[in-house]
């Protein structure tokens, strides 16, 4: 739609136009109407002008000059596209990189992660038997309170059957 606006803009193809339309207009009517050549007229002048009038060789050194100048002022605008696209390219590329390293962060985190894990389950396992050694010992230890106490109680004893 844009190279159509851009044609219509062109001042050669605007000559162009308004001489086929001059021309359509000067051609004598065939016994139509006075509305119907005002509405006739009116199309062809709404009507775009595919094709130059069959006579208008004589211009196609401008056609050709003109058709060359917009070409270069489509290369002008291409390279504001091209060089914005560039930077969106580079863009991504970086995005890309920094997701790579992040995704490579994340690969790190979860085998920190899943030794973590281990290392608990091992703990966990571990609780029960430490428990069961912790209350053992409370008892060997209440055990071994008991003959130091009826040891000191047996040496008082003796000592005073000593002295006595």
């Amino acid at each position: 739609m844009a190279n159509n606006q851009g044609i219509k803009d062109c001042p050669l193809f605007t000559r162009l136009h308004k001489s086929a339309n001059a021309r359509k207009t000067k051609e004598p009517s065939q016994g139509l109407g006075e509305s119907s050549q005002t509405a006739a007229s009116a199309a062809i002048e709404a009507a775009p002008v595919a094709t130059p009038a069959p006579n208008s060789v004589e211009l196609l050194p401008e056609i050709l000059a003109e058709l060359k100048s917009l070409s270069s002022r489509f290369d002008t605008k291409f390279d504001v596209f091209d060089g914005c696209l560039n930077a969106i390219v580079s863009s991504v590329t970086t995005q890309e990189n920094s997701l790579t390293e992040i995704v490579q962060r994340i690969n790190v985190l979860g085998t920190r992660i899943e030794t973590a894990a281990g290392r608990i389950a091992g703990l966990e396992t571990a609780i029960p038997a430490n428990d069961l050694l912790l209350n053992s010992l409370k008892n060997k230890m209440a055990q071994l309170e008991e003959k130091v106490d009826d040891i000191e109680n047996r040496g008082i004893s003796k000592n005073a059957a000593c002295l006595a």
